[in-house]
């Protein structure tokens, strides 16, 4: 991860400065190596039953299969990001960033990553939050970029919003 996070380090930066430099760093990113393949099936076992524990509410839980699925398979880019975003749902945002970068180290091209680490950054008070959620958005299909637009513009007006999440939505709507 730390060959990773110089490159991290200089896409956020030039979502702000030279937006076309993203994809050589994009490109670095992809040539880095990545574990080894684990067992995909279990993996994705592991994931279907954390998803069914986020979703009744046992974010711990969840978060403790989303490990066991990262574990059986450290490459299933899903199940990582599940990770990430489970921890963000509990709070522990700094561990979320953590594995955001996992994730987005195997697949920088993943939209909902890039969304969930510009959340991650976003509640920690760190820069580039709103550069991650642009790339998330860069990184979405046509359909896809009119629902952020959208989803932005309602919970940046919702009061249960982060208040910093919704000013890194504030800035990443203003430069799409």
């Amino acid at each position: 991860m730390d060959q990773a996070s110089g490159i991290f380090d200089k896409i956020l930066d030039s979502m702000k400065t030279n937006p076309a430099r993203v994809q050589t760093y994009i490109n670095q990113i992809r040539g880095l190596p990545v574990p080894p393949k684990g067992d995909r099936k279990a993996s994705r076992a592991f994931n279907r039953e954390a998803l069914e524990l986020l979703h009744s509410g046992q974010t711990n839980a969840a978060i403790d299969k989303f490990a066991e699925a990262v574990k059986a398979d450290p490459t299933d880019i899903e199940a990582v990001n599940n990770l990430g975003f489970a921890l963000l749902k509990d709070e522990r945002d700094g561990e979320a960033e953590a594995v955001l970068y996992s994730a987005l180290t195997l697949n920088p091209t993943r939209a909902e990553g890039w969304f969930n680490l510009g959340d991650a950054l976003a509640k920690q008070g760190l820069v580039g939050a709103p550069e991650a959620m642009m790339l998330g958005y860069r990184f979405c299909n046509d359909n896809r970029k009119q629902k952020t637009k959208q989803l932005w513009n309602r919970l940046i007006s919702d009061p249960s919003t982060n208040p910093k999440v919704a000013d890194a939505m504030v800035t990443a709507l203003s430069t799409i």
